[in-house]
């Protein structure tokens, strides 16, 4: 995994645990829960074609890893 690509899934895995940690505030509080998910997905989706446009493998699957790291780090 390249530099760039490293720095996207960390961008991701930061971005899921931020807008998640404000997504369960909202949650608890009854709050409007579509904010913080929205917030995270408008940063990772880029993410994930910043990452399909680097990717150097031949089957250009490292997108995947970055968006199973922001849905992880989203749930966490």
């Amino acid at each position: 995994m390249t530099f760039p690509l490293m720095l996207c899934a960390m961008i991701a895995l930061f971005s899921g645990l931020h807008f998640g940690r404000r997504f369960a505030q909202a949650h608890r509080d009854g709050g409007n829960i579509v904010l913080p998910a929205l917030a995270h997905g408008v940063i990772a989706a880029p993410l994930m074609v910043l990452t399909v446009l680097m990717d150097p493998t031949e089957a250009g699957l490292l997108w995947m890893a970055v968006a199973l790291t922001a849905l992880m780090s989203l749930a966490l």
